[in-house]
């Protein structure tokens, strides 16, 4: 499944390294960083952090642990983001020239800004375009889950057509075509390795993703968002997918996973063909067949029923029977024959 604007978005869990996530990219801060938490994600990624001043990680009564997760690609002076953050606070930009310009896409979750003459919260299915010449206070909500695209101010201005109606802000919902395809190509070019490839290569990608951005700037507003069923549903999916073999996947704790109540999701969830709990058995009889494959017939029925926490055999084999027309023993010596 993919969100709408671009491919394979994926829960923090599922980047990673030899089955782990990857050290570099995931952060993890209990009650006892609470003092130093601001601190600790500054000098964890400074390169997202140069423009954002007073930099605060709330510490709410109920925290247990809080999870950052930011998985960085540079493209020449373009920085572009995976995020998963939290109850983080700030102020973005102040003044000088050499802050950037920011886009920010909510998947789920939502941000908060506050300028000197407007203010408003991102949610899912839309995009911030900011200028952080100006400075903007900002606060995550729990659970939420961003793109972020970080451009030098100066290049943009140099490619904009009108370089004196460059807005403070502009919000844009993902289903604008020209935030689609900007941000579908940072999604294309993300963690591929340039370095190797020819020395105008770099250069000209780096350009293409600044024409996008000031394209994205430069135009009229999108009549038609992007609907938060859509985007937050497709979130959902991705989720789900990613967390098949945690045996305590609920409608509950997806819904708290991706910053939503269990009530939005079921709702979400009733505008598709499956409810929650159809999609998830669904995705977890395609995961059992797939490891029965790639068994070439050897995996038993007992054990893929216990992979894949179905309640016993029998459960299991009821339900890949009425999904795929045989029983999984008689998928199993299909394979051996």
């Amino acid at each position: 499944m993919t969100v709408p604007f671009g491919p394979d978005f994926r829960h923090p869990k599922s980047h990673t390294q030899n089955g782990r996530p990857r050290s570099d990219d995931v952060l993890q801060l209990t009650p006892r960083h609470a003092d130093r938490a601001a601190e600790l994600l500054t000098d964890w990624k400074p390169e997202l952090f140069a423009h954002v001043q007073d930099l605060k990680v709330a510490s709410p009564s109920y925290w247990r642990e809080l999870q950052f997760f930011l998985s960085n690609y540079q493209l020449g002076d373009i920085v572009y983001s995976h995020s998963s953050a939290e109850f983080v606070s700030g102020i973005s930009g102040g003044g000088a020239d050499r802050h950037p310009i920011l886009v920010q896409a909510v998947l789920s979750g939502w941000i908060r800004f506050e300028g000197k003459s407007q203010a408003f919260t991102i949610k899912p299915g839309w995009v911030c375009i900011r200028d952080t010449q100006q400075p903007w206070r900002f606060t995550f909500g729990p659970r939420t889950i961003s793109r972020v695209m970080i451009a030098p101010r100066s290049a943009i201005l140099a490619n904009l057509p009108n370089s004196n109606v460059l807005p403070h802000a502009t919000l844009r919902p993902h289903s604008d075509p020209r935030i689609r395809f900007l941000l579908s190509f940072m999604e294309m070019v993300h963690g591929q390795d340039l370095r190797n490839q020819s020395p105008f290569t770099l250069p000209a990608v780096e350009q293409t993703a600044i024409s996008l951005l000031c394209a994205a700037i430069a135009s009229e507003p999108s009549p038609t968002p992007c609907p938060f069923e859509s985007v937050t549903c497709e979130t959902a999916k991705n989720y789900i997918e990613s967390h098949l073999e945690e045996p305590e996947l609920s409608p509950a704790s997806i819904a708290a996973a991706i910053g939503i109540s269990a009530r939005s999701l079921h709702r979400c969830f009733s505008e598709t063909d499956y409810s929650v709990m159809q999609y998830l058995r669904r995705c977890r009889l395609e995961a059992a067949h797939s490891d029965m494959r790639n068994s070439s017939g050897l995996a038993t029925v007992s054990g893929i029923a216990e992979k894949w926490h179905y309640a016993d055999s029998s459960h299991f084999i009821r339900q890949y029977k009425n999904f795929y027309g045989v029983t999984p023993a008689e998928y199993l010596k299909s394979l051996r024959q």
